[in-house]
């Protein structure tokens, strides 16, 4: 029979170390980088990275991945960089990677001007053409560090509950239990009902975690993992990217504080509304969320959105 243990390490359920959504996202920020660079890796390590990453996704996604890249850097070339000296870009991933951690820096890539003038990069992008692109990608191990909600035993509880109405699953690999819920219509009615109901418990049980939070950790909280608009010493803008082929289009906006509203951390509150955790301001009413959905299917990873509410920011677009 498959342990619990067993089936969250064939699936990666919740905690995988890299997504899909990872992988693309690792692999924008890497082409993007060498786009800036001339076309060169800017150093060996990013030419293994580089590699490995290709390894794993298909010919056509790398060709539609280097052509957002292409799309991404020009963009940046024309619209902020402009005429301005560029003394180097480096990539700020990994802490302390360009004395900039990730814990007070929200860029993916930092541009340093002379004068030691430096702007930051936040690449997001996407496969379909003019898609939302969440502000940030809260994982459920992420928002377990500050809710306490173990996702993973909330899951085993629903697992359990499907295996009780359709006792042939229980000694199921992964795999065939994802063919049996996609192809038996009597498993698929159950796991969407079951994963209906798993996924607003998750949504509902790290709403009370927020709620047991102080006000001020809950704004630290919203500022850091929701808007990802940690405090820096320079401007940084958000740079979006999406669609495949000769049909990309790429934006950026200089991102928002939210400081005005942050800052009066005790009157914030939030709500569960749908699938989303709504945070909220008498004066400024709604201004971010996180979403919460399926990868694909109940059985598939759970995944956290951040996005932006109310406020519509100027963007320049190309």
């Amino acid at each position: 029979m498959l342990t619990f243990s067993k089936f969250i390490t064939e699936q990666h359920f919740f905690l995988s170390e890299e997504s899909v959504s990872d992988i693309s996202g690792k692999m924008h920020e890497n082409l993007v980088h060498k786009e800036l660079m001339g076309g060169k890796h800017p150093s060996h390590n990013a030419e293994i990275e580089h590699d490995n990453l290709k390894s794993r996704i298909t010919s056509n996604e790398y060709n539609n991945a280097v052509a957002r890249a292409k799309h991404a850097a020009n963009h940046i070339r024309k619209h902020i960089i402009g005429n301005k000296k560029v003394v180097s870009i480096e990539r700020t991933s990994k802490p302390g990677q360009t004395g900039e951690s990730q814990s007070d820096n929200t860029s993916d890539l930092v541009i340093h001007y002379t004068g030691k003038k430096k702007h930051g990069l936040s690449l997001k992008t996407a496969r379909t053409y003019g898609a939302k692109v969440p502000v940030s990608n809260p994982g459920l191990g992420t928002l377990k560090k500050y809710t306490g909600v173990d996702s993973a035993k909330h899951y085993k509880s629903a697992l359990a509950e499907l295996h009780r109405k359709h006792p042939h699953t229980a000694g199921m690999s992964t795999s065939k239990l994802n063919n049996e819920i996609k192809n038996n219509p009597k498993v698929a009615d159950s796991a969407k009902e079951i994963g209906d109901k798993h996924l607003k418990n998750t949504l509902q049980q790290h709403a009370k975690g927020i709620k047991k939070m102080s006000s001020q950790d809950r704004a630290n909280f919203i500022k850091k993992e929701v808007l990802r608009n940690a405090k820096t010493l320079f401007p940084v803008s958000k740079v979006e990217t999406s669609g495949s082929g000769n049909k990309i289009t790429t934006s950026h906006a200089d991102q928002d504080s939210h400081d005005h509203i942050l800052n009066d951390h005790t009157n914030i509150s939030h709500r569960v509304s749908g699938n989303s955790i709504v945070f909220s301001h008498p004066s400024h009413g709604d201004f971010a969320a996180i979403r919460f959905k399926y990868t694909s299917r109940f059985g598939s990873a759970i995944k956290g959105s951040g996005e932006l509410k109310g406020k519509k920011i100027a963007k320049h677009i190309s």
